[in-house]
């Protein structure tokens, strides 16, 4: 979804046109990956949490060491192909970059930080969940979110600002997956297939539409819901399950080829399918030198 959204962002050409607008302006518009990253994180968490999490620090570590080995190859890549200007080497950038205070080299890992926070403290966000309930915390949840995006608005570029303002506005759809869990609502619906890919389809057209931030939490958890009550190849889940095995490393990694390193070469090829598929392979192929170099660490560091 990432991939999807950033190549629309550089809104290539040769594409169908519908209403006026490109189909990939539309695609792009019901991608929503941060928000889907953090819902399926709350609801895999809460999963997690059921059966007794015995690895919740190691595993937000080993986090960081595939971040800083990708920030640091790419990075190095960067100075040595590019204009070293564009990534100033002082104690200030290296620190704010390597500890996702603030991310400027890759901006789209910006999400990281605010993201491990709520993994650190997602023991203490549950009990709250069970003590007020699925309904009180959903709403509590949505009015953070919608003062937090108000605020940032205003304040954005205030750098120690982002953290916290990241934080509320991040809470909403991560606690919303978990509110998902705990109300057991996929497991409760029964629909036809018929009826969910109908309802499905009307979803992604009503939200490229009507696109709002404002509506992102509830358009994802209805596309969460539906989604699994499609019916899907089993070639698609098996393709979805190799990238999802990946998909951390491919959301550090992607940005790079696709806004720094390649962007001129990427994008002379014009047609979003074929740029969607040479930047997914290249961040796949990356993706699988990178555990290659990051497993032997984690190996001696996290030995069972």
């Amino acid at each position: 979804m990432m991939l999807v959204v950033h190549i629309w962002a550089n809104q290539l050409d040769n594409w169908v046109v519908v209403n006026g607008h490109i189909l990939w302006e539309y695609l792009g518009k019901v991608s929503e990956p941060v928000a889907f990253f953090l819902f399926l994180g709350g609801y895999g968490l809460y999963c997690v949490r059921e059966k007794g999490d015995k690895h919740r620090y190691s595993r937000l570590f080993r986090l960081y060491i595939h971040y800083w080995i990708i920030l640091f190859l790419f990075s190095t890549v960067a100075v040595l192909l590019k204009n070293p200007a564009v990534y100033p080497i002082n104690v200030s950038d290296v620190f704010l970059n390597y500890s996702s205070i603030h991310i400027s080299w890759n901006p789209v890992c910006q999400f990281l930080l605010p993201y491990v926070l709520l993994s650190l403290l997602y023991p203490v966000l549950f009990k709250l969940l069970d003590r007020f309930g699925v309904v009180f915390v959903g709403i509590a949840t949505f009015v953070l979110y919608g003062i937090a995006g108000s605020l940032y608005g205003k304040y954005g570029d205030m750098l120690f600002w982002e953290i916290p303002e990241r934080f509320f506005f991040y809470l909403c759809p991560f606690m919303w997956g978990a509110c998902l869990k705990k109300a057991d609502v996929i497991n409760k619906i029964s629909l036809k297939r018929s009826v969910a890919t109908l309802l499905f389809i009307v979803l992604l057209v009503i939200y490229s539409v009507l696109h709002s931030t404002l509506f992102t939490p509830f358009y994802v958890l209805a596309f969460v819901v539906l989604f699994v009550k499609l019916p899907r190849p089993k070639l698609l889940d098996w393709v979805l399950s190799k990238i999802g095995d990946h998909s951390m490393n491919m959301w550090f990694i992607h940005a790079w080829f696709c806004f720094i390193l390649l962007k001129d070469e990427l994008y002379s090829l014009r047609y979003p399918v074929v740029v969607l598929i040479v930047v997914l392979v290249m961040s796949y192929i990356s993706s699988i030198i990178i555990n290659a170099i990051t497993k032997p660490m984690e190996n001696k560091l996290f030995k069972q």
